[in-house]
């Protein structure tokens, strides 16, 4: 008899088993994808390779930005981020490699201003019995300071052991720079860089400083080349048609977009919204554009003036000229429109303290553009002063075959100092902006490791700052925009015409002319 009470009790203890574990299982098929977010793997595969743990993340960074970001390296299951600071995320692929593929290219990458740090997630290794009681288990990591032991939420360091925050955390977070920033990381080092010299905190006003004096020459250099050009009857030569275009885009250069970097940087952050960074960032591609159509239009000048001398002014009417630039503003505004239909958000840099387009979500259309406007400009810029050079030199030992009008033609032609001006504006353009373009095309191929913040403001704003050596430029090296200044300074400020009439004369005697 005891013998069939134990087997029946045994039976009966397998069976209900065997009903629990059905139970258990019919559960957790009909448990929602939010419910089973919350599990203590966060992720809805157990496969941790295809996990990435991301750390280092602004407070200026949404869950969404993180999802547009790791999107494009493959199919995404899940993406977690934290709620509160300093955040971090785990981004869950469906493959494998697109988990490689992402955690080699984000890696150190810049997003909204912060330094992403990438690496693959590693399991807790706890149990599901003791996950009530994980506060105090050894294989826990704290993402606040870095510890084992404890929570973030639970870290002394952050909130002093408060499950809420309870003070204002983005004061408290500027002091305590250094114990919330993860370890080692780029911005835990420049906090400490910061701490230990006090005066690097004067870094944000320096270069809003540097910002504003940039724009305020901006604005009055090249307002004075349009007022100096337009001063003279009848526009002057042909050349100068051209030299009006690149001021007019200096100076819009100078209202739309240079002003609207003093505040944020130094307040370190974009506060005009989206919208105007979207429309910002549009501007500075299509002013850069017209700028560099409009040095080629100068060197296709040039090219003429040595080629046809004779029927230069047949040729280089001032009506066609004007034809050629509203041709290159409308062409220039229309190619650089793409980015204004989102196909990505842009980006403001802090380092920088100017708003861009996010060109590495645009990888095929950076390249079209750049091979657009950098391929006919370098090529036609080369090809024309190679021409001009060899002219030159073949003038000076008399190897030219043609009859005497076109010599003399040709030989008053290249003495005339526009040659060197023109050739000088075009250098300095692309020495100014040949640095930010080579650190754009790092980035583009990887950028690892990072380029330096300084680096990258030093370079941007040598290029901005071409925008004021125009004007230097044309005062020491054209005579004849020193008489039209001159002469505008005599219009404004002198009240007396025969002073004005003997500059006119002075004006028709000149034998350079621009």
């Amino acid at each position: 008899m005891s013998r069939s009470k134990s087997r029946t009790r045994s039976k009966s203890r397998s069976r209900s088993r065997s009903r629990s574990r059905r139970t258990s299982r019919s559960y957790s098929r009909s448990r929602s994808p939010s419910s089973r977010s919350r599990s203590r793997s966060r992720s809805k595969t157990p496969v941790d390779k295809h996990r990435l743990h991301v750390r280092d993340i602004g407070s200026s960074i949404t869950r969404r930005d993180i999802e547009k970001e790791f999107e494009r390296y493959g199919t995404l299951l899940e993406v977690w981020m934290s709620r509160t600071r300093p955040s971090f995320a785990f981004v869950v692929y469906k493959r494998d490699k697109d988990a490689a593929e992402a955690q080699k290219r984000t890696n150190g990458m810049e997003l909204y201003g912060s330094f992403l740090t990438v690496s693959f997630a590693k399991t807790r290794g706890l149990s599901r019995r003791s996950s009530r009681n994980n506060s105090y288990r050894d294989s826990l990591r704290c993402y606040s300071c870095n510890r084992v032991g404890h929570f973030s939420r639970s870290c002394k360091e952050v909130n002093y052991g408060y499950r809420q925050w309870p003070i204002d955390w983005d004061n408290w977070y500027n002091m305590n720079q250094d114990r919330l920033l993860a370890p080692h990381s780029q911005q835990w080092r420049w906090a400490r860089t910061t701490e230990a010299h006090p005066h690097h905190n004067l870094e944000p006003l320096t270069q809003a400083s540097l910002v504003l004096t940039m724009a305020v020459a901006i604005i009055l250099l090249n307002i004075l080349i349009i007022a100096t050009f337009t001063n003279i009857r009848g526009g002057g030569e042909v050349m100068n048609v051209y030299l009006v275009s690149l001021a007019l885009a200096d100076l819009l250069y100078g209202v739309l977009v240079v002003p609207f970097s003093v505040y944020p940087s130094l307040v370190q952050q974009w506060v005009y919204g989206k919208i105007a960074c979207r429309i910002i960032g549009y501007i500075e591609v299509a002013l850069w554009t017209v700028s560099a159509y409009t040095l080629m239009w100068i060197s296709v000048d040039r090219y003429i003036a040595v080629r046809k001398p004779v029927r230069y002014f047949t040729v280089q009417t001032r009506t066609r000229c004007q034809c050629w630039m509203a041709f290159t503003w409308i062409s220039s505004a229309m190619l650089c429109s793409p980015p204004l239909l989102e196909f990505g958000d842009p980006v403001f840099d802090k380092d920088t303290a100017v708003c861009m387009l996010d060109w590495q979500g645009m990888a095929a259309y950076s390249v079209t553009l750049s091979i657009l406007i950098l391929g006919p400009s370098l090529i036609t810029i080369l090809y024309t002063y190679v021409y001009i050079y060899g002219a030159i030199r073949r003038l000076r030992r008399g190897f030219l075959a043609h009859d005497k009008e076109y010599v003399t033609a040709l030989s008053e032609n290249l003495s005339n100092p526009t040659h060197v001006t023109s050739f000088v504006l075009i250098v300095s353009f692309w020495v100014c902006w040949t640095p930010l373009m080579s650190i754009k095309a790092y980035q583009q191929l990887g950028g690892v490791p990072a380029v330096p913040g300084q680096v990258r403001f030093a370079a941007l704003w040598l290029g901005i700052s071409n925008s004021v050596w125009k004007a230097f430029v044309l005062i020491f090296l054209s005579p004849q925009f020193r008489v039209m200044l001159r002469l505008l300074c005599l219009t404004v400020f002198c009240k007396r015409k025969s002073r004005a009439e003997l500059e006119l004369l002075q004006l028709d005697m000149e034998d350079h002319f621009l």
